[in-house]
């Protein structure tokens, strides 16, 4: 099957879903203030420096906010129009699921992992806004479905477009992105020994280096800059108190409510008995879980443990397990007790 019609089937079933929240008409959380930054780089012209109410927001990079600018200079200033990036990110994202599972796994895991990615509740209801989370969400995942790919089966070009678009998701909310990264990568250095690590490190590095180094060079000071990192990095941590540890419980607990009902799936196929030769499949599902798993215990030790960060968790074990699911699904065998009693 030729990818056009697939891409257009996701294209209206995004739009479908992504619809009755992003013509909400109103602002939710920081939506507000990541609108009016874009606003402000399209009057004043200057793309390089974010700024609000005239003065510099360095505290986030720029590419969420130009691809605001980007789409409010084209439609207007709507709700609408400053929610459309972050749908069509999520469209491109699903289409990725599709095309990756769609060569590795058949037409089954394809459809699986992206309407799984699409219809997912808590994508539906957080994805079509103008908040930085599902952008930085989506470009995460993508990156480390691409990692996972090309590490379980040799394939540089997919580690070097993993490096591309995870150097995206850093131009989008900075260093968390190696929060998810690190988990997936611990696993490829254990059973790959980091084969092709240099393919996936070079874009990485270089694509926030085209930003930065001219940032650096013209439009701001070091000291600016390093004031701002310092500060939404170790001057945040610096923050964490005794008392934070109470909240573990329910941050756990809400992490794994993120990621139900697969998270579930994951537990289950780690109990089977395991191929000594790590194929494939059981590969990608032990990066994109160990992305997850170790992103969970990093933000740990972060005060107010923000779920919001976890949302990339979704569209990681979705992929993960869509192969297993599908293959699931074919089976023509009655459900067993304990799904029937899960399912209760």
């Amino acid at each position: 099957m030729s990818i056009l019609r697939p891409a257009l089937l996701l294209l209206v079933a995004t739009f479908l879903v992504c619809l009755p929240r992003a013509e909400l008409q109103d602002w939710v959380g920081t939506e507000g203030r990541r609108v009016q930054i874009a606003s402000e780089m399209v009057a004043s012209g200057d793309w390089m420096v974010p700024r609000l109410a005239d003065e510099q927001a360095l505290a986030k990079p720029p590419l969420h906010y130009w691809l605001l600018a980007a789409s409010m200079s084209l439609l207007g200033d709507g709700y609408l129009a400053a929610r459309v990036p972050s749908i069509l990110v999520l469209w491109l994202t699903v289409l990725l699921a599709y095309g990756l599972h769609r060569r590795a796994f058949g037409i089954g895991a394809a459809w699986t992992a992206s309407l799984g990615v699409l219809c997912a509740p808590l994508i539906v209801i957080q994805f079509p806004t103008a908040e930085i989370d599902p952008v930085f969400a989506c470009l995460t995942a993508a990156s480390l479905w691409l990692m996972a790919f090309g590490v379980a089966r040799e394939r540089r070009d997919s580690l070097l477009f993993a490096g591309v678009v995870g150097g995206l998701a850093f131009l989008t909310k900075g260093p968390v992105y190696f929060v998810f990264a690190a988990g997936a990568f611990l696993v490829w250095w254990r059973h790959r020994t980091g084969r092709g690590l240099l393919a996936y490190l070079l874009p990485l590095f270089v694509v926030p280096a085209l930003y930065y180094g001219p940032l650096l060079a013209v439009c701001v000071t070091g000291d600016e800059f390093w004031t701002v990192v310092n500060a939404e990095t170790v001057g945040w941590l610096s923050t964490y108190k005794l008392e934070h540890l109470l909240d573990l419980p329910g941050f756990w607990l809400r992490a794994l409510l993120v990621q139900l009902p697969l998270v579930l799936w994951c537990f289950w196929e780690f109990r089977s008995t395991r191929d000594v030769r790590m194929g494939p499949e059981d590969l990608t599902l032990r990066m994109c879980s160990g992305a997850a798993v170790f992103a969970v215990v990093v933000l740990s030790v972060f005060p107010g443990q923000p779920t919001r960060y976890l949302l990339p968790n979704i569209p990681l074990f979705i992929f993960a397990v869509a192969p297993a699911a599908a293959h699931y699904a074919r089976q023509r065998g009655l459900l067993g007790k304990f799904s029937r009693n899960a399912l209760r």
